[in-house]
């Protein structure tokens, strides 16, 4: 990066933690008069001022709508944002994987599944990981993954030429993803799935 473009991403940090500090002043002097009035439905409301703050802080205030956010789109050139696109799409790859990893454990502690099954379904799920071709515009809860990987290894029940489950472990999986239909239309709209 030039100069110029890491002077106007540290204003811009500098901007993002101004607007930060200037809310948890603004909910302080909330809290401090709501104190006063020593009255106990105080406390919810305390806690409504506190929790988006408190969730901002832990995922970032340079995330999604952040001036830094903005301003890194706006400064870098077309070979830059390329390669930081190229970036968080393998990060991404990388956070969904270690998600499929620790599906699969659990998967195979209450399904029974033998190594052999294990390893490919991971081999599976590594294949449709690879596809991802973008990151999804929000966070996602880990719920969101779970539902991809159900509906990942439900479609691979049905592509496969030989089962990967066994019957009794596919009708679990079919179950799981009768299950998690109510969260399908958000993953179509974030590209995870077609």
């Amino acid at each position: 990066m030039t100069e110029g473009q890491k002077d106007a991403l540290r204003l811009a940090g500098h901007g993002d933690i101004k607007r930060f500090f200037d809310r948890v002043n603004k909910a302080r002097e909330t809290f401090l008069n709501m104190e006063q009035d020593n009255d106990n439905r105080n406390i919810n409301e305390a806690y409504q001022l506190a929790s988006p703050l408190q969730q901002e802080l832990t995922q970032g205030i340079f995330g999604d709508g952040s001036l830094v956010q903005k301003v890194t789109r706006y400064v870098m050139t077309e070979e830059q944002a390329t390669e930081l696109e190229e970036r968080e799409i393998e990060q991404f790859r990388a956070l969904f994987s270690a998600q499929a990893s620790l599906f699969l454990a659990t998967l195979g502690r209450s399904m029974a599944l033998t190594a052999k099954q294990q390893r490919q379904l991971q081999g599976h799920l590594k294949k449709r990981i690879e596809q991802i071709q973008k990151t999804p515009s929000g966070k996602l809860h880990v719920s969101f993954y779970q539902t991809v990987f159900i509906k990942w290894i439900a479609e691979s029940q049905e592509e496969e030429a030989t089962s990967i489950l066994d019957p009794e472990q596919t009708k679990v999986i079919e179950n799981l993803a009768e299950n998690a239909r109510a969260a399908l239309p958000m993953l179509k709209k974030e590209g995870l799935i077609q």
